[in-house]
């Protein structure tokens, strides 16, 4: 299985916060289990309830935010592209 754009932003912004997947899940309220197979492209990006939670605790700048909802709902871009796109905020 291939890694979703949406699952390596949703990585690479906890891992910038510097929570464990136990603690985003323990925070949001979610099975860290499920996030992680949420990183890895094994699921499809989450429900918008429990994307909502994600977010809220991963403390993203607006522009962060703003691409990891955009792959949220386009989950055909190329994880390389997404990654630069994360990125270059403000570039």
């Amino acid at each position: 299985v291939a890694e979703s754009a949406f699952g390596m932003v949703l990585r690479e912004l906890r891992e910038t916060r510097q929570l464990s997947l136990r603690d985003l899940g323990a925070l949001a309220e979610v099975d860290h289990a499920y996030i992680a197979k949420i990183e890895r492209g094994d699921k499809e990006p989450p429900p918008e309830e429990t994307f909502t939670r994600l977010v809220r605790h991963l403390k993203g700048t607006a522009h962060q935010v703003a691409v990891l909802r955009y792959l949220h709902a386009n989950t055909t871009i190329d994880p390389a592209l997404a990654l630069r796109a994360l990125s270059n905020a403000g570039a």
